[in-house]
């Protein structure tokens, strides 16, 4: 995805380099949340003799306390482990791991993850020889590293291209430029060998698995994007999934095969403020993709050919490409889908997230010319459009702290809005961006700075690369860890989280129901993109509490301990920044 945002100007076959050099379509992690349709897509343990990660929870034994002081509880973030989580709770990982930050990111209690897929679930990187073994080396290390974590989801993003056996695949490396992955009639056995054994090798079923196995690994996807990512049309890659579908199903009948995932951006929808309608979500999807470079979608009849061969994807796969709140419009636009067809609700998983980038698809520094960039809600207009490109002109030049701490900051609040919303939704799984920064995002790219907007400033972790072995050493936590760990320590265990509609577009609150006691979580929804410069606040009375309430901060501005500050319920000044409010 975020090289689909560089492609403006650039040929096709300049596009497909650029894109499998970078990273398989969106961005994201793992975020398994509650379903109210009775799926179960959580991972079972399967190793009862496998040692318990240990939790950190303050005082030994005790349960994660809500609105405590900070002198009694510096840290204000338990960590929470999987055993103790409730069955319908969101699981929440990230996007896109290599090796050497499975410790680091389990310490935030996440509880899912997706490698790079490109490395790591490429039919050609694993078996580039038919008549040889597949080698599952690379993604067994993998698999350890970050179960022995603590981590049991791992979402696989199976790129099933192969130069030999795919209809048109050419590969250089991890990169391919071909238009046609779906398997060659003749190499279809070999095509559900290699997914038969890759199912079988993580199922945990004690027959032919990875020797050490603890978990098995349930969430695939067929396919990265539904987008140039999966370059063959539409009826040929129906005809791919159903193949995997069967054969996928055959070995491990458990097993949750999700479709490549829709690239919608609900841009339209949003700034029009578009309600649920059945006859305008289909417009504003057609609208939308009008506006992004030719090529890099799939239209709106091919995106149908999958809902109408819903029985051979046991999820709904969508990236959220944009701001938090296009979420919302997604999830209403695929029931929708759903009623028309009448299909029994499924749930939902958003595999790949991208912190909403303002602009793409060019030049983020630019505003005018053929390189300029593409701007996305909250961006509404030319003007708005030459103030954002202003900000990513001065943070590329001058790259001072105050800019590049903005970005980060904008990062932070965009992961634990945009998992709040899904909780809201009932998704079922959410990978959230980033675990690193993409440098060649930034600047300097075929000329193009800034090319995915706030994405190239995104990662969560710096880290030092070993481009030999892509091992990773994390050098430093940036605020989007720090946010993270934050909110999954407050929402561990919870019930429910409930939408609250105060009347106003510009609030956005939500209501966690906890075990431990109820509380909110809550900010502003400015309806504009925000900048260094820029102040918004407006108050809050909120519904149903009493008297005063303690208000702790997100951590997006560089701090790593949160404090709480006592407000009276009926006047609770809001920001951009999101809060968490306890009785």
């Amino acid at each position: 995805m975020l090289v689909l945002m560089l492609n403006k100007f650039f040929s096709v076959t300049v596009l497909s380099i650029i894109t499998l050099f970078v990273i398989c379509s969106c961005i994201s992690a793992a975020i398994i949340i509650k379903s109210k349709n009775n799926w179960d897509l959580r991972t079972v343990t399967t190793d009862t003799n496998a040692e318990e990660p240990k939790e950190e929870r303050g005082e030994e034994g005790s349960e994660p306390v809500h609105g405590v002081d900070e002198e009694d509880n510096p840290e204000l973030i338990p960590t929470p482990t999987t055993s103790s989580m409730n069955k319908n709770e969101i699981i929440i990982g990230i996007e896109y791991a290599f090796p050497g930050t499975g410790k680091v990111f389990a310490e935030t209690g996440m509880n899912g993850v997706k490698f790079f897929p490109e490395n790591f679930y490429r039919w050609m990187s694993m078996q580039p020889n038919l008549d040889k073994p597949i080698d599952f080396s690379e993604l067994d290390a993998l698999v350890h590293e970050y179960q022995d974590a603590g981590i049991e989801n791992i979402t696989v993003g199976l790129r099933y291209d192969h130069d030999t056996a795919s209809v048109d695949s050419t590969s250089f490396g991890s990169l391919n430029l071909g238009n046609d992955y779906s398997p060659k009639d003749e190499n279809i056995p070999e095509f559900e060998a290699w997914l038969k054994e890759f199912v079988e090798r993580y199922d945990g079923d004690g027959l032919d698995d990875m020797p050490g196995l603890r978990h098995p690994i349930r969430h695939y996807e067929f396919g990265v994007e539904y987008s140039s990512y999966t370059p063959e049309p539409g009826e040929k890659y129906v005809e791919s999934l159903k193949i995997a579908y069967d054969a996928m199903h055959d070995v491990y009948p458990d097993v949750s095969i999700a479709h490549a995932a829709f690239f919608l951006v609900m841009d339209t929808a949003i700034a029009k403020g578009l309600d649920f309608d059945p006859e305008g979500y289909p417009q504003a999807i057609t609208n939308d993709y009008g506006k992004l470079p030719s090529g890099n979608t799939k239209n709106y009849d091919e995106v149908k050919l999958i809902l109408e061969n819903h029985e051979y994807t046991d999820v709904w796969n969508i990236h959220s490409l944009g701001s938090p709140y296009e979420i919302d419009h997604l999830v209403r636009w695929l029931r929708w889908e759903e009623s028309q067809r009448n299909i029994d609700p499924k749930p939902i998983i958003i595999s790949d997230t991208v912190t909403s980038p303002y602009v793409g698809f060019g030049d983020g520094t630019r505003c005018n010319g053929f390189t300029a960039s593409t701007f996305f809600y909250p961006v509404r207009d030319k003007q708005e459009h030459c103030k954002v490109a202003e900000y990513f002109e001065a943070l590329v030049e001058e790259g001072t702290a105050q800019l590049e701490a903005f970005a980060r900051k904008h990062t932070a609040e965009d992961i634990v809005k945009k998992a709040i919303i899904a909780a809201s939704n009932d998704i079922v799984l959410i990978n959230s961006a980033f675990t690193e920064d993409f440098e060649f995002l930034q600047n300097g790219f075929f000329g193009v700075d800034a090319g995915a907007g706030f994405a190239g400033w995104a990662g969560v972790i710096d880290v030092a690369r070993n481009g030999r072995t892509q091992e990773r050493t994390v050098k430093d936590k940036n605020p989007g860890w720090y946010s993270m760990k934050q909110m999954i320590g407050h929402i561990k265990g919870y019930n429910d989280v409930f939408f609250l509609d105060v009347d106003t577009e510009e609030i956005r609150l939500y209501k966690v129901d906890h075990p431990n006691g109820d509380f909110w979580i809550a900010w502003m929804n400015t309806q504009e993109p925000v900048l260094p410069d820029d102040s918004f606040s407006i108050e809050l009375d909120l519904p149903g509490a009493l008297g005063s309430v303690k208000v702790e901060k997100l951590l997006s501005d560089g701090k790593t301990k949160a404090s709480q500050e006592t407000m009276d319920a009926s006047s609770i000044t809001l920001t951009e920044t999101p809060v968490f409010i306890f009785q």
